[in-house]
């Protein structure tokens, strides 16, 4: 298996939740005080008592230095704003500056380029586990390779009612009646009280939430916070 970024042979793993963020929501976790993760929708569970838990990898795979190297400034940035979104738990308006300070363009790119990652390993992971999505990654790879956003990915923020809770949910594809292309897919990334939506949209429809939605072209414009929206499954 090669890795879907940059083509070498993939010999490390992405985590579908972060380990920082599992050890932020469950800092006790360990093998004598596990927690319990559900799949399936909730059909199949199995206790883990490491945030390192390979049942916590997608099927697909990426190489050490895509894991380690081109995309660490990308979870370094995911990490501070989680842990500013994890000490802030009841925001109705997430401002880049109170994050980053000036520095929230590069930022909030970076945050951009880690879902980005997250949204290609999801469907990659589709692929292996025999219910391809018609949806070609080479885009994404493309723009984490050379650290430029894609237009055809939008970040969103929703408030939920869990506390201590993560959660990744399943993908959510539309696709066009008449090519079966896909024109639009997302999932829902869960931490606490808040979880980002990462949706694909291609040009054959109109952005969804899009005024509420961040996109890489806000950055040239300046534009440095999102309203934080109720949470819905699509």
């Amino acid at each position: 298996m090669n890795c879907w970024i940059c083509g070498n042979i993939a010999n490390s793993g992405e985590h579908m939740i972060k380990a920082s963020d599992l050890r932020l929501f469950f800092p006790d976790l360990s093998q004598k005080n596990p927690i319990l993760h559900k799949t399936d929708n909730g059909k199949v569970s199995k206790e883990i008592g490491t945030a390192k838990s390979k049942c916590l990898h997608y099927s697909s795979r990426i190489c050490v230095n895509c894991n380690s190297g081109t995309t660490s400034k990308h979870d370094k940035s995911w990490s501070v704003l989680s842990n500013f979104l994890y000490e802030n738990p009841k925001l109705q308006e997430l401002c880049f500056e109170d994050v980053w300070g000036d520095e929230y363009r590069q930022n909030m790119l970076n945050v951009h380029l880690y879902f980005v990652k997250q949204l290609g390993c999801a469907i990659e992971s589709c692929q292996t586990l025999q219910s391809p999505i018609p949806l070609k990654t080479e885009c994404f790879a493309e723009s984490i390779l050379k650290g430029i956003g894609n237009r055809n990915i939008l970040l969103s923020f929703h408030s939920t009612e869990h506390q201590k809770y993560t959660a990744l949910s399943d993908l959510w594809v539309e696709y066009h009646p008449k090519t079966g292309n896909v024109i639009y897919c997302c999932f829902f990334y869960i931490i606490g009280n808040y979880a980002v939506k990462i949706a694909y949209a291609s040009f054959d429809i109109i952005y969804r939430g899009m005024d509420q939605a961040w996109l890489p072209y806000h950055n040239k414009k300046g534009i440095n916070k999102v309203k934080i929206q109720p949470f819905t499954k699509t």
